[in-house]
């Protein structure tokens, strides 16, 4: 799906809306549209549990107590063992949490090319798109809340500002760490002042040579 920057649950502040993004507190987020589901439906949760990967075989090798990102280890599939690879042949994947609780991702909600797929009991009241950042385990909608919106909800159409065209790594570092860049552009500009300080000072202080006179 195409990567879309969007509104969470169609919040924003004073900053924002007049489009100085760096101040507000309620920054858009740029993750890529899975589906649209229509209201009413139930909100599915996409999970790739490992590293964003999508597919079991992405998963491996795994070492004995292999963690993920997400504080879950692999297990053996269909077995509550200790054993970090699942069963040869089999798409069943076991998980173990940090509390030792087991959770079985089975292998008919593998969807090719998205990963496990599951519904949730949660009904959405109006359309929208699910979204998931690349890199993340799990889909936005059902699984990450916020502090000032809440559990993100399917991403109506009003709420998307923009989509991304192409990309510049590492540019979007930009505005969730202003204050540090401002800081480091600060810094940068007076070590700056000071160089051309310095030179103009040794211009100053140094004697021109006379050149010989031409007849």
């Amino acid at each position: 799906g195409d990567v879309i920057i969007y509104r969470p649950n169609g919040i924003t502040d004073t900053w924002a809306s007049v489009g100085l993004l760096p101040l507000s507190k309620q920054h858009p987020i740029i993750h890529r549209a899975m589906t649209w589901i229509p209201a009413g439906d139930p909100v599915p949760m996409y999970i790739n549990i490992y590293r964003g990967s999508v597919t079991p075989a992405g998963y491996l090798p795994l070492s004995i107590d292999g963690r993920t990102t997400t504080g879950y280890t692999i297990l053996s599939t269909g077995t509550g063992t200790i054993a970090a690879n699942y069963t040869p042949g089999s798409r069943d994947l076991v998980m173990r949490n940090v509390s030792g609780e087991n959770y079985i991702l089975p292998a008919e909600v593998m969807v090719e090319n998205a990963g496990y797929v599951m519904k949730s009991s949660t009904i959405t009241a109006h359309g929208g798109y699910i979204t998931k950042g690349d890199n993340n385990y799990a889909s936005d909608q059902g699984s990450l809340a916020l502090e000032s919106t809440g559990t993100i909800e399917p991403v109506a159409k009003e709420w998307v500002v923009g989509k991304a065209l192409f990309t510049v790594p590492y540019v979007g570092l930009l505005p969730l760490h202003i204050g540090e860049v401002i800081v480091v552009v600060i810094i940068l500009m007076g070590l700056h002042e000071l160089y051309l300080r310095r030179k103009e000072e040794q211009a100053t202080a140094t004697p021109r040579k006379k050149g010989k006179k031409q007849r």
